[in-house]
């Protein structure tokens, strides 16, 4: 009997010593994620006391309006860190007084991460910014105040290269002048001027001391440039610009003179108006376009002529004023075509002008309007424009980030491939728009010329040529930290495939730009739900 009641005890008495102990849980592995990383100066010294800024981004390169960004400081070695992070996409930025990110690839810092990957080492570059100065003579070599300078770069507008204007700055007392906190990269420079208190207008001078914009040298500036420039401006003669303005409704009609000329070295001429009559003093041989504006009764009035200005005064300009910009107003509804088909809310409808625009539709207003969607699918929008332009949706809630616009109707004529004219005849209409959710996905990696990832580099899906005045077709992203990418939303169709270390923003709408290119693309026919496969080339800076 005490043998049976000693075996009770060995094989009972560990159950009943642990009986009322808690059981310890299991240990979860962590289910949000790390980035860690360092910012670095232009010889590898770490940077203390930079700004990083973390913000999850969607489909493409757009912000998640619904994620908060956050920051942090870096520490003395240049360290920073970001825990809690949920699966995404991340765009890193650094900021720093005296400082920008950069040469790109690694200004674009895409990171993306799983539930608990801990993504270490990344590492940013900061470089220091330029600066250009100078100084302003006259032709008796004495200093020139007021003198305008003016730093021109080539930027991609509307899918044409043109110059523009980056910043300007009058010349001080003593003639001297600078322009700082510029990015490296290559720019020209130009200076005019034009006295406030005599006929005194000196013709534009560019850099290096021509009178052409032919002749004129790019100034190409590294990180800490101070690049100097001194400008000699000369009297030139100036004539005088008269002329008549017909068809205006009242007295409040606003005359300008612009020069016709690629080269936007001085702001246009306010003329004089009264009485019908208008006037430009101080004015300089060459090509320009009379502009004059009446904005009367909740209506616009707009008139153009071009004058070929000589040695001598023009007398004789005529300009006839006619409505221009009439208000188009839409009232519009989103529906998807979902199983079952349902309202989009929480979207952005636009209306946005047609890619490869012309120097005169450029002129003449061709600027995009958005509307955000309500609860219910519905929308309004009003925009003043004229010319062709295309319907588009963006914004795509979670579980649609493959729909596309599949049809879009105003009034009773669908508009989905060939856009609609604006302004509308008469001055509003309904706009119906269906998006689809069986878009097509293109996914895969960027490799470079030894088969390895790329990191940063713009992946762009631009349509067939037929297509590509629609700028709602183009879809573009950048690969991530592990050199891949995806492109959601792709209408069925016909695609290139670029993959760029480096391209101007908005040059792949330029078919001159692209047919650089030509040998170095890959096609992609994307079908309805189509999930695409792709390995791209990477297409090295100034690779031509």
């Amino acid at each position: 009997m005490r043998a049976l009641h000693c075996l009770w005890l060995i094989l009972f008495l560990p159950a009943l010593l642990t009986a009322d102990e808690p059981r310890k849980p299991a240990i979860a592995p962590p289910t949000t994620a790390v980035i860690s990383g360092h910012v670095v100066g232009g010889n590898g010294e770490p940077m203390r006391r930079v700004t990083v800024a973390l913000a999850a981004i969607k489909s493409g390169d757009a912000p998640d309006a619904n994620a908060a960004a956050t920051s942090t400081t870096t520490g003395d070695g240049g360290e920073f860190t970001f825990t809690g992070l949920g699966p995404a996409r991340y765009r890193l930025l650094a900021e720093r007084t005296g400082y920008v990110l950069g040469h790109l690839p690694r200004a674009r810092a895409l990171i993306a991460v799983t539930s608990g990957e801990e993504v270490k080492d990344v590492v940013l570059h900061l470089v220091a910014v330029a600066a250009i100065g100078g100084s302003v003579l006259d032709g008796n070599g004495e200093p020139l105040a007021k003198a305008v300078v003016r730093l021109l770069q080539y930027r991609y507008v509307s899918g044409t290269r043109r110059l523009a204007v980056v910043r300007d700055v009058l010349s001080d007392e003593r003639g001297e002048f600078r322009l700082g906190d510029l990015d490296p990269g290559p720019y020209y420079l130009v200076a005019s001027y034009r006295s406030s208190i005599s006929d005194v207008v000196c013709p534009p001078e560019y850099y290096p001391g021509v009178s052409s914009f032919d002749l004129a040298e790019p100034i190409r500036l590294r990180p800490a440039d101070l690049f100097p420039v001194k400008f000699v401006l000369l009297p030139g003669k100036p004539v005088r610009v008269r002329g008549r303005v017909s068809g205006a409704i009242g007295s409040a009609v606003e005359v300008t003179l612009a020069p016709r000329v690629s080269v936007p070295y001085a702001e246009p001429l306010q003329g004089e108006y009264r009485d019908g009559s208008f006037e430009f003093k101080k004015v300089l041989p060459g090509s320009y376009t009379v502009v004059a504006i009446e904005h009367s009764a909740g209506e616009t009035l707009e008139g153009r002529t071009t004058v070929q200005v000589e040695q001598s005064d023009l007398e004789t300009v005529e300009v006839h004023l006619e409505p221009l910009h009439t208000l188009s107003q839409f009232q519009g509804y989103v529906n998807c075509d979902c199983p079952p088909p349902r309202p989009v809310p929480a979207t952005t409808v636009s209306l946005s002008p047609a890619a490869l625009l012309s120097e005169d539709e450029m002129g003449s207003g061709g600027s995009g309007q958005s509307a955000q969607v309500d609860a219910n699918g519905r929308f309004t929008m009003q925009i003043a424009g004229r010319g062709r332009y295309f319907v588009a949706v963006s914004g795509f809630p979670a579980g649609l980030e493959d729909a596309y616009l599949s049809y879009a109707q105003v009034g009773a004529v669908e508009v989905t491939r060939d856009g609609l004219q604006l302004p509308l005849e008469h001055g509003s209409s309904p706009i119906f728009v269906t998006v689809s959710a069986k878009g097509a996905r293109a996914e895969g990696v960027v490799v470079d010329s030894h088969d390895q990832p790329v990191p940063g580099a713009v992946v762009v899906a631009v349509p067939a040529s037929e297509l590509r005045q629609n700028p709602g077709l183009y879809r573009q992203t950048v690969s991530d930290q592990n050199g891949q990418f995806v492109l959601h939303g792709l209408a069925p169709g016909d695609y290139d495939l670029y993959a760029w270390e480096d391209v101007p923003q908005g040059a792949y709408y330029d078919p001159d730009y692209l047919q650089n290119y030509a040998a170095l693309t890959q096609t992609l026919h994307a079908t309805k739900e189509g999930r695409h496969q792709v390995i791209l080339r990477l297409i090295p800076e100034d690779d031509r």
